[in-house]
């Protein structure tokens, strides 16, 4: 019922942009294309939703039952530790309570799979040890959807891979010309108000930075050198998680405040800010 309600809507949303090029309401044009740009995210999370459904449906055996897997189960870890496979003298001991509480596997070990059809070069394998009292279950992820354990392989979903994205060092493929170009290239992000949640959804966060880009390009989010002298109360602040790095963004009424190391940007915007809405959607 609910994708039927998406095409129903995307129908008659259909000809609205197709003749907004000829309407002079910028109003109208700009509240379609928020519209639009909002069903696209809940089609592509339909999609994802069903692909999942689908893959969990065909399941033969549910691994996470037996008993060298029950483990899986576990919601509280004394230590997780993760480090790109190969190299266990540079393991990073996650300790942000916001991922402590979003890893665990029940609902990531989906089925069992075949190995990847060899490297891919642009995905980094990662090991997690996760420690409870004398016991350390190693889990190698060696696809952006597949891990592997006690030599088993399993389909999970992305988030996992885009957890130990956001905590090592940067591969030398990845070029960062940009504060925006990093913060589309996150693993994850978390807000501190309305949006207290930890995000590893890469479409959500590419979203998020071509919303900025976008904003930018059409003169609707304005560079400015300096910080204003009155830019109200803060309405909302994310945190980006980078390889390592964390980039901080505060939200004002008309303000927006990107804070990358040592260096401070500082936006001017009038209209409403097309991120709420991709966070929002679905």
């Amino acid at each position: 019922m609910k994708i039927l309600k998406f095409l129903s809507m995307f129908l008659i949303m259909l000809p609205l942009v197709i003749t907004g090029c000829n309407n002079t309401d910028m109003k109208t044009n700009t509240q379609v294309e928020i519209e639009l740009r909002q069903l696209n995210l809940e089609n592509d999370k339909l999609k994802e939703q069903l692909s999942s459904s689908s893959t969990v449906g065909n399941t033969n055996k549910n691994m996470i039952d037996e008993e060298n897997y029950r483990w899986a189960k576990e919601e509280e870890w004394d230590k997780i530790l993760v480090y790109k496979s190969g190299f266990s003298n540079d393991k990073i001991e996650i300790k942000e309570k916001v991922f402590m509480k979003n890893i665990y596997f029940e609902n990531l070990m989906l089925q069992q799979s075949e190995p990847p059809n060899g490297p891919q070069s642009d995905v980094e394998y990662y090991t997690y040890e996760f420690i409870k009292g004398d016991k350390t279950y190693k889990v190698n992820v060696v696809g952006r959807d597949t891990i592997e354990y006690a030599g088993g392989n399993f389909l999970t979903n992305k988030y996992i891979y885009n957890l130990g994205k956001s905590l090592l060092p940067r591969p030398k493929f990845i070029i960062t010309d940009s504060v925006i170009n990093k913060i589309y290239e996150s693993g994850a992000l978390h807000g501190e108000r309305e949006f207290n949640y930890l995000v590893l959804n890469s479409f959500r966060i590419h979203g998020f930075a071509n919303a900025l880009q976008d904003g930018i390009s059409k003169g609707d989010i304005v560079d400015i050198s300096k910080s204003p002298v009155n830019f109200g109360d803060m309405k909302e602040k994310f945190t980006f998680y980078y390889y390592g790095e964390k980039i901080h963004m505060e939200v004002y009424q008309n303000y927006l405040c990107i804070k990358d190391g040592n260096k401070t940007y500082w936006y001017k915007y009038e209209s409403e800010l097309l991120i709420f809405t991709i966070l929002s959607a679905g």
